[in-house]
Protein backbone atom coordinates (compact mmCIF):
# COMPACT_ATOMS: atom_id res chain seq x y z
CA UNK A 1 0.00 0.00 0.00
CA UNK A 2 0.95 3.53 0.00
CA UNK A 3 0.77 6.74 1.93
CA UNK A 4 0.12 10.16 1.45
CA UNK A 5 0.31 12.12 5.09
CA UNK A 6 -0.58 15.75 5.19
CA UNK A 7 0.50 17.60 8.88
CA UNK A 8 2.69 18.72 11.00
CA UNK A 9 6.53 17.48 10.60
CA UNK A 10 7.92 16.13 14.33
CA UNK A 11 10.85 14.83 14.91
CA UNK A 12 11.65 14.42 18.51
CA UNK A 13 15.21 14.44 19.22
CA UNK A 14 14.81 13.91 23.06
CA UNK A 15 12.99 10.38 22.39
CA UNK A 16 15.31 7.29 22.17
CA UNK A 17 15.60 5.55 18.84
CA UNK A 18 13.91 8.69 17.03
CA UNK A 19 17.60 9.16 15.43
CA UNK A 20 19.90 7.06 15.35
CA UNK A 21 23.41 6.68 13.48
CA UNK A 22 25.87 3.85 14.04
CA UNK A 23 27.23 0.79 11.91
CA UNK A 24 25.72 -2.05 10.97
CA UNK A 25 27.39 -5.44 11.82
CA UNK A 26 29.99 -5.28 8.31
CA UNK A 27 31.10 -1.56 9.76
CA UNK A 28 28.63 0.17 7.49
CA UNK A 29 27.69 3.79 9.05
CA UNK A 30 23.76 4.13 8.99
CA UNK A 31 21.18 6.93 9.86
CA UNK A 32 17.43 6.09 11.11
CA UNK A 33 15.04 8.39 11.75
CA UNK A 34 11.59 8.10 13.04
CA UNK A 35 9.77 10.84 12.20
CA UNK A 36 5.75 11.46 12.74
CA UNK A 37 2.96 13.93 10.72
CA UNK A 38 0.88 14.99 13.05
CA UNK A 39 -2.82 15.53 11.40
CA UNK A 40 -4.41 16.51 14.45
CA UNK A 41 -3.44 16.19 18.43
CA UNK A 42 -5.38 13.12 18.60
CA UNK A 43 -4.14 11.89 15.11
CA UNK A 44 -0.89 11.06 14.04
CA UNK A 45 1.21 8.49 11.54
CA UNK A 46 4.64 7.50 12.45
CA UNK A 47 6.96 7.27 9.72
CA UNK A 48 10.54 5.81 9.07
CA UNK A 49 13.25 6.62 7.22
CA UNK A 50 16.81 4.02 7.20
CA UNK A 51 19.84 4.99 4.92
CA UNK A 52 23.25 2.72 4.56
CA UNK A 53 26.54 3.94 3.08
CA UNK A 54 27.67 0.79 0.58
CA UNK A 55 30.29 0.72 -2.23
CA UNK A 56 27.71 0.95 -4.95
CA UNK A 57 23.99 1.57 -5.09
CA UNK A 58 21.86 -0.81 -7.00
CA UNK A 59 18.54 1.42 -8.64
CA UNK A 60 16.58 1.19 -11.87
CA UNK A 61 17.19 4.17 -14.28
CA UNK A 62 14.10 5.46 -16.48
CA UNK A 63 13.39 2.83 -18.53
CA UNK A 64 13.12 0.15 -16.42
CA UNK A 65 16.74 -1.12 -16.25
CA UNK A 66 18.85 -2.23 -13.25
CA UNK A 67 21.78 -0.44 -12.60
CA UNK A 68 24.76 0.07 -10.19
CA UNK A 69 26.07 3.47 -9.24
CA UNK A 70 29.19 3.67 -7.95
CA UNK A 71 29.13 5.93 -4.09
CA UNK A 72 31.56 8.04 -4.77
CA UNK A 73 28.97 8.84 -8.36
CA UNK A 74 25.77 9.35 -6.23
CA UNK A 75 25.32 13.14 -5.85
CA UNK A 76 26.33 14.04 -9.52
CA UNK A 77 23.55 15.29 -11.47
CA UNK A 78 23.59 13.69 -14.48
CA UNK A 79 23.67 10.21 -12.89
CA UNK A 80 20.88 11.13 -10.67
CA UNK A 81 18.89 11.82 -13.59
CA UNK A 82 19.68 8.85 -15.10
CA UNK A 83 17.80 6.99 -11.98
CA UNK A 84 13.57 6.47 -12.25
CA UNK A 85 11.63 8.99 -9.97
CA UNK A 86 10.09 6.27 -7.86
CA UNK A 87 13.50 5.13 -7.46
CA UNK A 88 14.77 8.61 -5.61
CA UNK A 89 13.84 10.23 -2.46
CA UNK A 90 12.80 14.31 -2.80
CA UNK A 91 12.58 16.99 -0.24
CA UNK A 92 11.04 20.59 -1.49
CA UNK A 93 11.58 22.61 1.00
CA UNK A 94 11.69 26.97 1.07
CA UNK A 95 10.87 26.19 -2.53
CA UNK A 96 13.44 24.23 -3.70
CA UNK A 97 13.61 20.73 -4.81
CA UNK A 98 16.67 17.97 -3.66
CA UNK A 99 16.57 14.75 -4.80
CA UNK A 100 18.85 11.52 -3.52
CA UNK A 101 19.49 8.34 -4.81
CA UNK A 102 20.60 7.52 -1.65
CA UNK A 103 18.49 7.44 1.44
CA UNK A 104 21.37 7.91 3.54
CA UNK A 105 21.77 11.09 2.20
CA UNK A 106 18.33 11.80 2.38
CA UNK A 107 18.22 11.26 6.07
CA UNK A 108 21.53 13.29 6.40
CA UNK A 109 19.58 16.39 4.97
CA UNK A 110 16.86 16.10 7.08
CA UNK A 111 18.75 16.32 10.03
CA UNK A 112 21.16 19.23 8.32
CA UNK A 113 17.85 20.84 8.19
CA UNK A 114 15.64 19.77 11.14
CA UNK A 115 15.15 23.03 12.14
CA UNK A 116 13.72 24.20 9.62
CA UNK A 117 11.44 21.52 8.97
CA UNK A 118 10.17 20.86 12.85
CA UNK A 119 6.13 22.07 13.03
CA UNK A 120 6.42 23.17 9.04
CA UNK A 121 2.92 21.28 7.23
CA UNK A 122 4.15 18.98 4.51
CA UNK A 123 3.00 15.82 2.49
CA UNK A 124 4.78 12.74 3.18
CA UNK A 125 4.64 10.21 0.74
CA UNK A 126 5.90 6.12 0.97
CA UNK A 127 5.37 2.77 1.07
CA UNK A 128 3.86 0.64 3.71
CA UNK A 129 5.35 -2.68 4.86
CA UNK A 130 4.99 -5.12 7.71
CA UNK A 131 6.90 -6.39 10.35
CA UNK A 132 6.04 -9.69 12.27
CA UNK A 133 6.29 -10.41 16.38
CA UNK A 134 4.77 -12.49 18.44
CA UNK A 135 2.08 -13.89 16.05
CA UNK A 136 0.89 -10.52 15.03
CA UNK A 137 1.30 -8.10 11.79
CA UNK A 138 1.99 -4.76 11.97
CA UNK A 139 2.55 -1.56 9.32
CA UNK A 140 5.60 0.54 9.18
CA UNK A 141 5.77 3.28 6.88
CA UNK A 142 8.51 4.21 4.73
CA UNK A 143 8.86 7.72 3.76
CA UNK A 144 10.08 8.40 0.11
CA UNK A 145 9.16 12.19 -0.42
CA UNK A 146 8.68 14.98 1.96
CA UNK A 147 6.78 18.32 0.21
CA UNK A 148 6.32 21.39 2.28
CA UNK A 149 2.70 22.60 1.86
CA UNK A 150 2.48 26.78 0.81
CA UNK A 151 0.58 28.69 3.29
CA UNK A 152 -2.20 29.36 0.33
CA UNK A 153 -2.49 25.63 0.05
CA UNK A 154 -6.14 24.81 1.58
CA UNK A 155 -5.70 20.83 1.94
CA UNK A 156 -6.70 19.54 4.62
CA UNK A 157 -4.71 17.01 7.19
CA UNK A 158 -4.88 14.03 6.82
CA UNK A 159 -3.69 10.09 7.24
CA UNK A 160 -4.63 8.86 3.80
CA UNK A 161 -3.51 5.36 2.27
CA UNK A 162 -4.14 3.91 -0.98
CA UNK A 163 -3.82 -0.06 -2.09
CA UNK A 164 -5.84 -2.86 -3.20
CA UNK A 165 -7.68 -5.39 -0.85
CA UNK A 166 -8.61 -9.01 -1.18
CA UNK A 167 -12.00 -10.48 0.84
CA UNK A 168 -15.20 -12.58 0.80
CA UNK A 169 -18.35 -13.01 2.52
CA UNK A 170 -16.85 -14.54 5.70
CA UNK A 171 -14.77 -11.72 5.91
CA UNK A 172 -17.49 -9.32 6.39
CA UNK A 173 -17.79 -8.33 9.86
CA UNK A 174 -21.69 -6.66 11.01
CA UNK A 175 -21.72 -7.44 14.68
CA UNK A 176 -21.09 -3.51 15.11
CA UNK A 177 -23.90 -2.01 12.40
CA UNK A 178 -26.56 -2.17 14.83
CA UNK A 179 -25.23 -0.42 17.74
CA UNK A 180 -22.04 2.00 16.02
CA UNK A 181 -22.89 1.73 12.58
CA UNK A 182 -20.23 0.14 11.46
CA UNK A 183 -19.05 -2.47 8.91
CA UNK A 184 -15.68 -4.36 9.80
CA UNK A 185 -13.88 -5.87 6.72
CA UNK A 186 -11.29 -8.40 8.06
CA UNK A 187 -9.30 -8.33 5.06
CA UNK A 188 -5.92 -9.39 2.97
CA UNK A 189 -3.37 -7.12 1.44
CA UNK A 190 -0.95 -8.57 -1.08
CA UNK A 191 2.95 -8.06 1.22
CA UNK A 192 6.33 -9.22 0.40
CA UNK A 193 7.43 -11.20 3.34
CA UNK A 194 10.92 -12.68 2.41
CA UNK A 195 13.23 -13.98 -0.50
CA UNK A 196 11.83 -17.57 0.51
CA UNK A 197 8.35 -16.82 1.08
CA UNK A 198 8.00 -14.72 -2.21
CA UNK A 199 4.70 -12.27 -2.05
CA UNK A 200 1.53 -13.50 0.41
CA UNK A 201 -1.32 -12.56 1.35
CA UNK A 202 -2.20 -11.20 5.11
CA UNK A 203 -4.92 -10.33 6.86
CA UNK A 204 -5.70 -6.84 8.39
CA UNK A 205 -8.73 -4.96 9.33
CA UNK A 206 -10.96 -2.18 7.59
CA UNK A 207 -14.11 -0.34 8.69
CA UNK A 208 -16.78 1.86 6.68
CA UNK A 209 -17.71 3.93 9.54
CA UNK A 210 -21.04 5.41 8.97
CA UNK A 211 -21.52 6.91 12.17
CA UNK A 212 -22.21 9.88 10.72
CA UNK A 213 -24.23 9.27 7.86
CA UNK A 214 -28.42 10.52 8.18
CA UNK A 215 -30.47 7.59 7.68
CA UNK A 216 -33.54 10.29 6.58
CA UNK A 217 -31.52 12.10 4.14
CA UNK A 218 -31.77 10.92 0.60
CA UNK A 219 -28.65 11.92 -0.25
CA UNK A 220 -26.14 10.17 2.43
CA UNK A 221 -28.48 7.34 1.67
CA UNK A 222 -27.24 7.63 -2.01
CA UNK A 223 -23.66 7.97 -1.47
CA UNK A 224 -23.90 4.82 1.42
CA UNK A 225 -25.15 2.78 -1.33
CA UNK A 226 -22.57 3.71 -3.84
CA UNK A 227 -19.74 2.57 -0.77
CA UNK A 228 -21.41 -0.78 -0.19
CA UNK A 229 -21.86 -2.00 -3.53
CA UNK A 230 -18.01 -1.47 -3.85
CA UNK A 231 -17.45 -4.01 -1.11
CA UNK A 232 -20.45 -6.49 -2.34
CA UNK A 233 -22.66 -5.18 0.28
CA UNK A 234 -25.94 -3.24 0.16
CA UNK A 235 -28.12 -1.37 2.56
CA UNK A 236 -32.02 -2.55 3.08
CA UNK A 237 -34.79 -1.60 5.39
CA UNK A 238 -31.97 -0.59 8.07
CA UNK A 239 -30.15 -3.77 7.31
CA UNK A 240 -26.28 -4.43 5.59
CA UNK A 241 -26.98 -7.09 3.34
CA UNK A 242 -23.78 -9.42 1.63
CA UNK A 243 -24.06 -9.95 -2.09
CA UNK A 244 -20.91 -11.53 -2.75
CA UNK A 245 -20.53 -14.57 -4.34
CA UNK A 246 -20.96 -17.48 -1.94
CA UNK A 247 -17.10 -18.71 -3.26
CA UNK A 248 -15.41 -16.10 -4.57
CA UNK A 249 -12.32 -13.78 -3.44
CA UNK A 250 -13.52 -9.88 -4.61
CA UNK A 251 -10.54 -7.61 -4.90
CA UNK A 252 -10.99 -3.66 -5.21
CA UNK A 253 -8.36 -0.61 -5.06
CA UNK A 254 -9.51 2.20 -2.35
CA UNK A 255 -8.37 5.19 -0.56
CA UNK A 256 -8.34 4.61 3.43
CA UNK A 257 -8.08 7.61 5.82
CA UNK A 258 -5.82 6.29 9.24
CA UNK A 259 -6.78 7.33 12.44
CA UNK A 260 -4.46 6.74 15.16
CA UNK A 261 -4.96 8.33 18.53
CA UNK A 262 -8.28 8.67 20.20
CA UNK A 263 -11.66 9.58 18.38
CA UNK A 264 -13.33 13.02 18.98
CA UNK A 265 -16.49 12.21 20.94
CA UNK A 266 -19.23 14.46 20.25
CA UNK A 267 -20.39 16.23 23.66
CA UNK A 268 -23.97 16.46 24.63
CA UNK A 269 -25.83 17.52 27.31
CA UNK A 270 -25.94 13.83 28.36
CA UNK A 271 -22.07 14.42 29.09
CA UNK A 272 -23.27 17.46 31.86
CA UNK A 273 -24.40 17.02 35.45
CA UNK A 274 -27.44 17.00 36.81
CA UNK A 275 -26.42 20.70 38.17
CA UNK A 276 -25.04 21.74 34.77
CA UNK A 277 -28.58 20.52 33.37
CA UNK A 278 -30.23 22.78 35.20
CA UNK A 279 -28.76 25.73 34.25
CA UNK A 280 -29.10 24.76 30.98
CA UNK A 281 -32.74 24.08 31.03
CA UNK A 282 -33.09 27.70 33.16
CA UNK A 283 -31.39 28.68 29.90
CA UNK A 284 -28.60 30.95 32.06
CA UNK A 285 -25.91 28.77 30.21
CA UNK A 286 -25.60 27.08 27.11
CA UNK A 287 -24.00 23.31 26.29
CA UNK A 288 -20.99 25.37 24.53
CA UNK A 289 -20.68 26.76 28.25
CA UNK A 290 -19.43 23.17 29.79
CA UNK A 291 -17.76 22.04 26.61
CA UNK A 292 -14.47 20.85 28.00
CA UNK A 293 -11.45 22.29 27.02
CA UNK A 294 -9.34 20.46 24.33
CA UNK A 295 -12.49 18.49 23.49
CA UNK A 296 -13.68 14.81 24.67
CA UNK A 297 -11.62 11.69 23.38
CA UNK A 298 -12.47 8.07 23.42
CA UNK A 299 -9.74 4.77 23.98
CA UNK A 300 -7.02 5.39 21.71
CA UNK A 301 -7.84 3.28 18.03
CA UNK A 302 -5.95 2.44 15.35
CA UNK A 303 -8.52 2.03 12.60
CA UNK A 304 -8.00 2.09 8.61
CA UNK A 305 -11.02 3.64 7.24
CA UNK A 306 -12.74 2.90 3.53
CA UNK A 307 -13.18 6.44 2.16
CA UNK A 308 -13.26 5.92 -2.03
CA UNK A 309 -12.42 3.16 -4.34
CA UNK A 310 -9.85 4.62 -6.88
CA UNK A 311 -11.72 3.40 -10.07
CA UNK A 312 -8.02 3.73 -11.69
CA UNK A 313 -6.33 0.71 -13.74
CA UNK A 314 -7.48 -2.67 -13.49
CA UNK A 315 -10.07 -1.32 -11.25
CA UNK A 316 -11.91 1.42 -13.71
CA UNK A 317 -14.87 -0.55 -13.20
CA UNK A 318 -14.75 -1.28 -9.67
CA UNK A 319 -14.88 -4.17 -7.84
CA UNK A 320 -13.55 -7.85 -9.65
CA UNK A 321 -13.01 -11.81 -8.36
CA UNK A 322 -9.88 -12.97 -8.38
CA UNK A 323 -9.77 -16.56 -11.01
CA UNK A 324 -8.97 -18.32 -8.23
CA UNK A 325 -10.78 -20.95 -5.93
CA UNK A 326 -11.06 -19.96 -1.91
CA UNK A 327 -9.07 -23.18 -1.65
CA UNK A 328 -6.20 -21.92 -3.88
CA UNK A 329 -6.35 -18.00 -1.93
CA UNK A 330 -6.00 -19.77 0.79
CA UNK A 331 -3.06 -21.54 0.15
CA UNK A 332 -1.08 -18.08 -0.46
CA UNK A 333 -2.33 -16.51 3.07
CA UNK A 334 0.50 -15.80 5.25
CA UNK A 335 0.34 -17.75 8.70
CA UNK A 336 2.36 -15.25 11.06
CA UNK A 337 3.77 -17.54 13.85
CA UNK A 338 3.66 -17.01 17.46
CA UNK A 339 7.56 -17.14 17.69
CA UNK A 340 8.35 -14.81 14.92
CA UNK A 341 10.34 -12.16 15.41
CA UNK A 342 10.39 -8.84 13.39
CA UNK A 343 12.86 -8.44 10.59
CA UNK A 344 16.74 -8.44 11.89
CA UNK A 345 17.62 -4.75 11.28
CA UNK A 346 19.57 -2.42 12.77
CA UNK A 347 16.60 -0.29 14.15
CA UNK A 348 13.31 -1.16 16.13
CA UNK A 349 10.10 -1.59 13.90
CA UNK A 350 7.43 0.96 14.26
CA UNK A 351 4.72 1.69 15.23
CA UNK A 352 -13.60 14.75 14.30
CA UNK A 353 -17.55 14.45 14.35
CA UNK A 354 -19.51 16.99 13.43
CA UNK A 355 -23.18 17.81 12.58
CA UNK A 356 -23.27 17.88 8.52
CA UNK A 357 -25.91 19.03 6.02
CA UNK A 358 -26.59 18.23 2.80
CA UNK A 359 -23.81 20.16 0.87
CA UNK A 360 -20.94 18.36 2.93
CA UNK A 361 -19.02 16.07 0.68
CA UNK A 362 -19.18 12.30 0.60
CA UNK A 363 -15.31 12.45 2.35
CA UNK A 364 -16.20 14.06 5.78
CA UNK A 365 -18.93 11.33 6.08
CA UNK A 366 -16.49 7.93 6.22
CA UNK A 367 -13.35 9.63 6.82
Amino acid sequence: MRFSFVGNFSLDETKENNIRKANTKTGMPYISLRPSVVAAKNNRGFCEIFGCKQDTIKTTDKDGNSIEVDWKNRTDKEVIDTVAGYRKNIIVLNGERHEFISAYDFCDFILENLEELKDKRVLVTGNTSKDFYNGKSRDRFTISSIYEIKEDDDRKNSLGMTGVIYWDKDCVDLDSWKSDKKIYINAYTSEYISKDEGRKYVKGQFVLDCSKVDFENEKHIAQLQLRLEQLGLSYEQGKIKINLKAKGIAHNEFQFTLQNGAEEIEFTIDQCTDLQKKWIEAGIKTLEDFRPRGGTYGERITEYKFKTPTFMGNYSDGMLYLDMKPSEFEDEVYVVLEDEDINDLPFDGMNEPEELDDEDEIEDLFG
